[in-house]
């Protein structure tokens, strides 16, 4: 009783469940031994040893004057371990989603060169058709010192941001994420444009399987696209 009376924690509360276990141990029939324990099991988060512990207690002392609220904490007990459990499991389950989906992300870590895809003699913000993407169009994005050098921004949460150069493929405002929970390879990777205070919205997308190149356009339907029509695209190529 002095070790409960001194706790402040759950851990402290740890050192009372040990006198109380001794105590059952040395005298197997002290029923407020086992009702203590419990007690003692509860403040230190071990719901079930609690649960436990007043099943033993009503089985020592069945008609104990305060047996029906035992039986009534008991059960209260039962409903948080397995609560708890069920939340501990999907924590461990959130967590190996995030840790694979790093994984899949893995690739894309480092220095990235964006490009713009430019019709020939067409406006710097014109565009490309199907054809001229494929083609010899795409210009990099120099500065005075040349080319821009990018890392993508890693949120740990298995999401990336592109927060560079996505205005070009007319993703603004807002940014453009990648969407890793779930995926097995980067081909699986979702990619959205977020503006704040609306749903976010499937961008179309191209991607290596190594992690290579990425392409993305918020102006190209991801089907039913005109292939003679100019959309904007950004490509993502390493250095």
């Amino acid at each position: 009783m002095a070790a409960m009376k001194d706790a402040k924690g759950p851990a402290d509360y740890q050192a009372a469940v040990a006198e109380f276990d001794q105590a059952t141990l040395a005298a197997p029939w002290m029923a407020d031994a086992y009702y203590q324990a419990a007690l003692a099991r509860e403040k230190a988060q071990d719901f079930a040893g609690a649960s436990a512990q007043l099943k033993l207690y009503l089985l020592v002392a069945p008609n104990a004057a305060n047996a029906k609220d035992a039986k009534t904490l008991m059960y209260e007990l039962e409903y948080r371990s397995e609560k708890a459990a069920k939340e501990s499991a999907e924590r461990a389950d959130q967590a190996g989603r995030v840790a694979r989906a790093e994984q899949v992300l893995a690739p894309l870590k480092g220095s990235w060169f964006g490009h713009n895809c430019q019709a020939p003699g067409d406006d710097y913000f014109a565009g490309c058709t199907d054809a001229m993407k494929g083609g010899r169009n795409w210009h990099r994005f120099n500065g005075s010192d040349g080319p821009f050098r990018y890392d993508f921004t890693f949120a740990g949460d298995g999401t990336v941001r592109l927060d560079a150069y996505e205005s070009w493929a007319e993703c603004k405002p807002g940014a453009v994420w990648g969407v890793a929970l779930g995926a097995y390879s980067l081909s699986d990777v979702r990619w959205e444009w977020r503006v704040d205070g609306q749903p976010a919205r499937p961008v179309y997308s191209e991607i290596a399987s190594d992690g290579t190149y990425l392409l993305i356009s918020c102006d190209r339907p991801l089907s039913g696209h005109n292939p003679s029509f100019q959309y904007h695209y950004v490509y993502w190529g390493r250095p």
